[in-house]
Formats: C-alpha cells, structure tokens, sequence
C-alpha cells in the first residue's frame, strides 16, 4: 500500500493531496538505465583518477632522477644524543659507516653498476648540528627587524656606518646624537644585543644532525646500513644492525632523506614533541569552530537571500578561506616547509568542500532537491559559475601587488625597500590543489542529482589551470622547493577520499 503508484491523503484540515510514485512499471527501465550510466560513469571516474594517479608517480620520480639536488646527496639524523655537538665526531662517525657498507656490499646494490669504491665515495662534504636554540635565534630575528627599522628611521642602507653608530651609542647612547624615534629603536637594539650575549653563553643540545656526501653512493650506503624498523630504533635493538660500527656511542641511529634545504624549518626543529601536539590539538580546535561558524554563516544567506547571493558569498568565503587557514597553521610547529604545507591544504580543503557542497546539501530541505524555485540543483549550478569568475578575477586584478607597486613603493625611503615591493605575490602549493580538490568534490557530491557538474568541472578546472599558469609567470614570487609531500598526500588520501 505505501508503495502504490498514486494514492490520495487527506490532511487534518480537509485538504486532499495527490501523491504519484514515478517508480511505477512504465518507469523501470527508464531507472534501469539511468542507474546503468552512473555505474559505468563511476567506474570510468575510478579507473582514471587511479591511472593518473600512477602516471604521476612515474613522472615525478623520472623527474627526480633527471633533476639532482642537495637531498639526493643528504642524509638526516633525527635522534642524536643530546651532548653529541662536535662535527667533527658526526662526520668520523658516518664516513666510517659508508666505507664499512662500501667495503662488505660494494656499489653493485647502490646504483653504482660495480664501479670501484673511491674516497669521494665516503667523503662528508658539508655537516650541519641543529641546535634546540630556537629562543636565541628568536632573539636575532628580533633585532635583525629593529635594525632595519632603525635603518628606515635614519633612512640609510649604509650598514657599516650603522655598525659604527651601534658602538658608538652602546659606549653611551646620548652621544650618537639621534633623534628621539631613532634613539628609542637604539635602546632596544642594545637591549636584544645584551640578550644575545646572554643567551649565547648558554648550552644547548643537539636535535638533528644534516649532512651532505659528495656523492650519491655515500648516501645510499649510509641510509642501507642504518635501514631499520621503528622499533628497533626506539627500543634502540642492536642486534638490528648489520655491524656493530654502524651504532652511535652504542645507539641506533634514525637516519632518513631529508626534505630540501630551503624548506627546512630550523627555528622549529628544537621545539619539544608535547608542544608540537598541544600547538595542533589547538589548532584542530580552532579549525572546527571555524567550519561551524562558516555552517551558520552559509546557512544564514541561503535561507534568507537564496541560491544565487549564497553562490556569491560562498565564492567569496573561499576566496577568504587560505588566509584564515594560514593564520591557523601558523600556530602549529612543523620541521619542513613542506609538512606545513601539507598540514594547510587539509584545512583549506576541508573547509572549502564544507562551504562548496556539505552546506548546501544540509541547509537545503529534501523536498527542495528538484523542484522549482529555489532549489538544490540552482544553488549547486550558481556555485560553479560563481567560481568560473569571482576567484579568476579577483586573482588576476592582484589588487594587493598593484597597491604596493603603485602606492607604497614610491613613498619607500631607500632603495632596499621599495625593491621588496617588487618580489611578487606569495602563493601556498598547499591552496592550488584544494582549489582542484574543490571542484572534484562538488563535482562528484552532487553528480548523481546534476550530471552537468561534470562539464561544468572540466571548464572550471581549465580556467584555473590557465589562470595559474599566468600567474606563476607573471604575478607570483618565486617559491621553494617543497619536495612532493603535498602531491603524495593528495594522490595516496584525498584522491581515494574523495571517490569514496
């Protein structure tokens, strides 16, 4: 009976409504099929993100062989003992392991087609010991921002000269003869060169040991001899090890790839594990109260503004959504640049996948799904049209560049910083994939009740990439080298995440 093909209900009031099922015999087939052309379109979708996937692995490591960089000669320590501060003990200790590996296994397991065994094989060619010494470094970032402040102030680049001011005020600052706003930036210049003083007094324990092989053979055989488990490590088993040598003051070593110079965040490498994961259960906090807050905001203009002010304002909010995120991830400590980044994404993408399709698909009642007026498919089809103009142009106006270049750099009083009012926008790798993550979400959220997301899709995402690609050569700084944490993430997580 509840499954009849039309059937009429009358309400309390007296109002007859007629109710017609379209599951009904004459409409099997037509379901059928449809349901046939979802499954093999699924399917398809699938299979293509899966190779492309694989094509961009192949890529990405024919890349890395093609392309050598300091990481492909490099090796990280990450659990020196504490005292362990002397290079020189570091680089006895590894060269001693390479030429032990060399001298049992040969080259032939390293790539190194049985060529002989030479000294620039074993040799350490550059060692660095990071420090937990991040409240010194700190300190000199503090001062490095008052000199250049002061520098604005007296409006010089000579830094000699501002050296010899820096001695002469530090014998008595009354007798440099400065102003009273230079002479307030002098006080605290000398304050933070007394800290300094203090605090480079103080000892401080090693955290993690980089060094760099003159060759590729030395730091593969180093990273073969001390290839052990997580456990063997923290429960520091020796018998893990091929040879006793290999061990470090008896310890085993946890030596890894390292992520590329540039992106080494050394402030952050001291900072103790218990702050590294209260800093991120805040942040995470703060990321949920902020998507609850976009929920109601979101939810707000819709109900009372309708679908085509809410794809606007939802094109805006993520347009708004790097920024707050950034300032989030800005709280947590990570030791690469690229962790950072990947770490950013997340919160981008979530944020952006609540705004773009969760949202919509809650604030809107079931009964709205397709009918006329004000209906989910309208909203879903203004958020892709939004998107196709409000991001594009926003980003290529570039508004913040054009007041500094236009504006700030010809009031700038020496020639160091309007320069800096040249370098191009900074851009995060982290915010270009969730831009595409974005769009295949939405596409694929609502793909069953609007087919058309999928050109619509296609469009979007190639007047972004036309976008970017302008923007990398034209408006966007240079950016570093990350390594391919935000890929990996992206193809091994989101990727499958998204399908499911």
């Amino acid at each position: 009976e509840l499954w009849t093909t039309s059937r009429v209900i009358e309400s309390d009031d007296g109002l007859l409504f007629g109710l017609k099922n379209t599951c009904g015999e004459g409409d099997a087939d037509y379901l059928y099929a449809r349901g046939i052309v979802s499954l093999v379109g699924t399917v398809f979708i699938v299979i293509a993100l899966l190779a492309l996937g694989e094509y961009q692995r192949k890529l990405s490591v024919e890349f890395d062989e093609r392309n050598a960089t300091a990481t492909d000669f490099s090796i990280e320590i990450k659990n020196p003992p504490k005292d362990a501060v002397d290079a020189d003990e570091w680089r006895a200790y590894l060269e001693k392991v390479a030429a032990t590996y060399l001298k049992k296994n040969g080259t032939d397991a390293l790539g190194g087609d049985g060529a002989p065994v030479t000294p620039r094989d074993t040799h350490v060619t550059c060692l660095t010991v990071a420090l937990n010494n991040q409240k010194l470094t700190d300190t000199l970032i503090a001062r490095r921002k008052v000199k250049k402040g002061l520098m604005d102030v007296l409006e010089t680049v000579d830094d000699n000269a501002l050296n010899s001011l820096i001695a002469k005020a530090s014998q008595s600052i009354d007798s440099a003869g400065l102003e009273k706003a230079a002479k307030s930036k002098m006080a605290k210049l000398l304050k933070l060169d007394g800290k300094i003083k203090e605090l480079q007094e103080k000892t401080y324990d090693a955290k993690r040991i980089f060094v760099s092989f003159e060759t590729e053979i030395g730091q593969r055989a180093v990273l073969t001899a001390l290839s052990v488990s997580r456990i063997a490590i923290s429960k520091n088993k020796k018998e893990a090890l091929d040879d006793e040598s290999y061990l470090f003051r008896g310890k085993v070593m946890d030596a890894e790839e390292p992520p590329e110079p540039l992106t080494v965040r050394w402030h952050d490498l001291g900072v103790p594990k218990k702050e590294k994961k209260l800093k991120r259960f805040a942040a995470s906090i703060i990321s949920i109260l902020v998507v609850m807050g976009a929920f109601l905001l979101v939810r707000h203009v819709f109900l009372t503004y309708g679908a085509g002010v809410s794809a606007l304002f939802i094109a805006i909010l993520n347009i708004l959504t790097p920024l707050v995120c950034r300032g989030i991830t800005a709280i947590e400590i990570h030791s690469d640049e690229g962790g950072k980044q990947a770490s950013h994404s997340i919160k981008v993408l979530g944020l952006r996948c609540v705004n773009s399709a969760v949202i919509i698909h809650l604030v809107t009642p079931f009964t709205w799904s397709l009918t006329n007026g004000e209906h989910l498919i309208k909203a879903v089809a203004a958020i892709f049209v939004a998107e196709m103009f409000t991001a594009p142009i926003v980003q290529a106006l570039f508004i913040p560049g054009i007041i500094k270049m236009h504006i700030i750099a010809p009031r700038c009083k020496h020639q160091e910083g309007m320069n800096q009012c040249f370098t191009g926008a900074r851009w995060e790798l982290g915010e270009r994939y969730t831009n595409m993550m974005k769009v295949l979400f939405l596409c694929f959220f609502f793909s069953a009740l609007f087919p058309g997301a999928f050109a619509l899709s296609a469009l979007l995402l190639l007047i972004h990439f036309e976008m970017d690609k302008f923007c990398l050569m034209r408006v966007w700084a240079r950016a570093p080298m990350l390594g391919g944490d935000v890929a990996e993430q992206n193809r091994s997580y989101i990727v499958p995440g998204l399908l499911v």
